[in-house]
């Protein structure tokens, strides 16, 4: 039993370094022109979310989160969207994975046509919220309604108890 669980430790610490090192790496390629190498690098990252040595090592850097949440906006692969969204979705499973990306996401294509504001607490569970408000007539003036359509399609991929359903 003992072994057993030593062995496991050892694993634990190879999966972490290895995921540490692996990381700029990995940012690199997610950040890449070719759309191939992109989803490739996404379905390395979302085998290594799997993981929760990996997975810790991932939410450590900022940077990943934010080139899984930049793969995931530049994507039209419906392969790289689904395993883009694994990944994150593993890493939100943990409170400091969740904030990384919640943090991203507020800064993640917003810009002046939508307006995110901290709601407060929602008054039965004392759970904090956001709301995120689109103004419709510069979305529809800006010609971003498709980009909406595929955030909409984005939010009914994920299975979070901390994302609504759509």
């Amino acid at each position: 039993m003992l072994k057993h669980a030593v062995v496991n430790l050892i694993n634990y610490q190879d999966d972490a370094d290895l995921a540490t090192r692996a990381i700029p790496e990995l940012i690199k390629l997610l950040n890449d022109e070719n759309q191939v190498v992109v989803s490739q690098a996404a379905m390395m990252v979302h085998r290594l979310s799997k993981k929760e040595a990996s997975r810790h090592a991932i939410m450590n850097s900022q940077q990943m989160v934010a080139a899984l949440v930049r793969a995931l906006s530049n994507s039209n692969d419906l392969e790289t969207t689904r395993v883009t969204v694994g990944a994150l979705h593993n890493l939100s499973h943990h409170r400091q994975g969740f904030l990384a990306i919640f943090k991203l996401a507020i800064l993640w294509e917003l810009g002046p046509l939508v307006k995110l504001n901290m709601a407060g607490e929602h008054i039965l569970t004392g759970t904090k919220v956001a709301i995120k408000i689109l103004n419709r007539r510069t979305i529809k003036n800006l010609d971003m309604v498709s980009k909406i359509k595929r955030e909409i399609t984005i939010l009914k991929l994920f299975r979070h108890p901390h994302i609504i359903k759509l």
